[in-house]
């Protein structure tokens, strides 16, 4: 599966929360998800240490 936020220009911390649980329910699943980020959201996911769980795809 894979999230695209590439027009996303800004990602406040309260959108975090659902992107983990779909993380979360993609693993328990068996489902990988990858996210596609805009240079922006692609920092934010990183500096928070979530670029682990939600992986980052090119």
């Amino acid at each position: 599966m894979v999230v695209d936020l590439t027009q996303v220009a800004y990602l406040a911390l309260e959108a975090l929360a659902p992107l983990i649980n779909l993380a979360r329910e993609c693993q328990a699943a068996g489902l990988r998800l990858r996210v596609r980020a805009s240079p922006t959201v692609r920092t934010k996911l990183r500096t928070t240490g979530l670029a682990e769980l939600l992986p980052l795809q090119d």
